[in-house]
């Protein structure tokens, strides 16, 4: 998970595709300036298949799918 204020484009065109590559499953994005959060998931080939942009709600980890977290929890702390 990354926080961007000022690193927006460096967290969703650099990180990005870096992780993916990697193989991390899952890669969440929080925008601190717009005030959501992307979550990306599907890694091939060096760029995530999947995409959800959310405002409000839930998000569920790949990792932990019990766990619920309230996009507003990450964008306001």
């Amino acid at each position: 998970m990354e926080y961007a204020n000022t690193s927006w484009t460096k967290d969703s065109e650099v990180k990005r595709p870096t992780y993916a590559q990697a193989g991390i499953p899952e890669y969440w994005i929080v925008n601190l300036k717009r005030r959501d959060v992307t979550v990306l998931w599907q890694p091939e080939q060096g760029e995530y298949q999947q995409s959800l942009t959310l405002a409000d709600g839930i998000v569920n980890p790949q990792a932990f799918p019990d766990l619920a977290i309230a996009v507003r929890r990450l964008i306001e702390g």
